[in-house]
């Protein structure tokens, strides 16, 4: 009995503040459908993916080596940062916006230029 703050363990953390939970009650909370993210890139990149909360761009995951990867993500406007492994010069970082909606799949193809 009491109020919580709740962490659900999601991509990225859903955080849910002054959850009120009731002697013998149920409290019931939403938690938004995900969406999948498609992401082909170059190999031997150095790809990160951030998502936009109130007008920030907040840390999500650092991304894998693999030339594809499949994520699963709470809808929002997301963003990845990525350049070569080799490269020392921020002028080659490249990045590309997405919106992750409910139930979809969008797919990124980022290319090697």
């Amino acid at each position: 009995v009491g109020k919580y703050d709740l962490e659900v363990l999601t991509q990225p953390r859903l955080n849910l503040e002054n959850i009120e939970i009731g002697q013998s009650s149920t409290t019931t909370i939403e938690i938004p459908s995900t969406g999948n993210l498609v992401i082909t890139k170059p190999l031997e990149t150095i790809s990160t993916l951030f998502v936009k909360e109130e007008n920030n761009w907040e840390f999500v995951t650092n991304l894998n080596d693999k030339q594809t990867e499949t994520l699963t993500l709470l809808p929002g406007q997301y963003q990845i940062v990525l350049r070569q492994k080799q490269s020392t010069q921020t002028k080659q970082t490249k990045s590309k916006e997405f919106i992750i909606e409910s139930g979809q799949t969008t797919t990124v193809l980022i290319e090697n230029k």
